[in-house]
């Protein structure tokens, strides 16, 4: 679906913001 779409996407840009604090 749409918004399973986009928890994907904000799940993997939250996971990329994470990796960079790192």
């Amino acid at each position: 679906s749409t918004f399973q779409a986009l928890n994907a996407q904000a799940n993997v840009r939250r996971h990329t913001v994470v990796a960079l604090l790192k």
